[in-house]
């Protein structure tokens, strides 16, 4: 169980899970200890897309400095006023710096400073104070740590702020899932537990995956630990046909049923759709959507009951209570496993 567990602790999906229900209110006896919460910070948005402002870019290209123009960290943290805002990034492994990964952090520390507020649309610049955090495995916080700490020197060689970095390192015993930090990011986050503190019980025999909120992330392709993938989009497809029973289920006919697909996405994932910044990844979301419907439609065997409507969704057209009944009985049978569950996502070429 224990190498599961660590395999886990490396899983980009899990890792972002974590990040998620550490930031929520403890729902009574749940499981999960919501270390961000407690120490005052939300969720403010999933893979936004975050630009260098130009005159910081000015001064990088001056010196011929390599950078990205932008970065999409994977969660956005900030306290209630955004007197302080942490940029939270998953990552399976540490890097040095000359790996491919060392221009997303040189480019996340400089957003993660003085800036953040403005980049993120939230306030003036240096209002809040910004942090840099890595959500990792527990045995690649300090190489990670060190890379992050050397970023920070040269930027501050040329007169650059940037965010205080810090790495999370997620770790497991016999008993439990455990989460270790810095002395500094544990004073800049507000967290006063002692380090590792463990944040979620384990239990012979039982799987320590938290309700995952986002149970598929079409950026992660590829990048899960071995079986995930296919495990992951099957409970994406079957949240999907959750909603969808029951928005037949509660109709009375005759009825035309509205399924936006914005709607069963915000279903699907506790609405944190809604606040998921990354283009791209909407697209490949509502890809996903295409696929899952249009499996549906040819399950059913009747092109004119469930279609697709520009600027309207998916519609499922109901005549009478025995079509209304046979429908129930059909789309309670479809099982998502049957459809392909570890192809690369395609994105619509169009919003839809």
């Amino acid at each position: 169980m224990n190498s599961q567990i660590e395999e886990l602790c490396g899983d980009p999906l899990f890792q972002l899970n974590m990040a998620i229900w550490l930031s929520q209110p403890k729902p009574g006896d749940f499981g999960v200890r919501p270390i961000f919460y407690e120490s005052g910070f939300r969720v403010h948005s999933i893979g936004p897309r975050l630009p260098i402002p130009p005159d910081i870019r000015l001064i990088l290209n001056e010196l011929n400095i390599e950078y990205h123009e932008s970065a999409a960290p994977d969660v956005v943290l900030a306290s209630d006023n955004y007197s302080k805002i942490c940029i939270l990034e998953c990552k399976k492994n540490s890097f040095g710096t000359g790996s491919t990964n060392t221009l997303q952090a040189k480019t996340l520390l400089i957003i993660s400073g003085p800036t953040a507020p403005e980049v993120l649309g939230v306030g003036l610049r240096k209002k809040s104070y910004g942090i840099l955090a890595y959500l990792t495995r527990a045995d690649q916080v300090d190489a990670l740590q060190g890379t992050l700490n050397g970023l920070k020197d040269d930027l501050s060689r040329i007169n650059i702020d940037s965010g205080e970095p810090g790495c999370f390192g997620l770790g497991c015993d016999e008993k439990a899932l455990s989460i270790r930090y810095s002395g500094n990011l544990g004073e800049a986050m507000n967290i006063n537990h002692g380090s590792p503190v463990e944040v979620i019980s384990i239990d012979d025999d039982t799987d320590p995956r938290p309700l995952y909120i986002i149970p598929y992330d079409p950026s992660l392709f590829n990048q899960h630990s071995q079986g995930e993938e296919k495990i992951c989009r099957r409970i994406l497809y079957e949240r999907f046909l959750g909603y969808v029973l029951c928005k037949v289920g509660s109709a009375n006919a005759p009825v035309e049923i509205k399924i936006p697909v914005d709607e069963i996405l915000n279903s699907s994932t506790f609405h944190l759709f809604e606040i998921w910044d990354d283009r791209s990844v909407r697209k490949n979301f509502k890809s996903l959507v295409k696929e899952f419907m249009t499996s549906l439609r040819e399950y059913l065997g009747d092109g004119d009951i469930l279609s697709f409507e520009t600027g309207v969704g998916w519609v499922i057209k109901i005549k009478d209570s025995m079509t209304h009944d046979n429908i129930i009985k059909q789309i309670g049978k479809f099982r998502p496993e049957g459809m392909e569950l570890d192809g690369e996502v395609m994105p619509l070429l169009f919003e839809e």
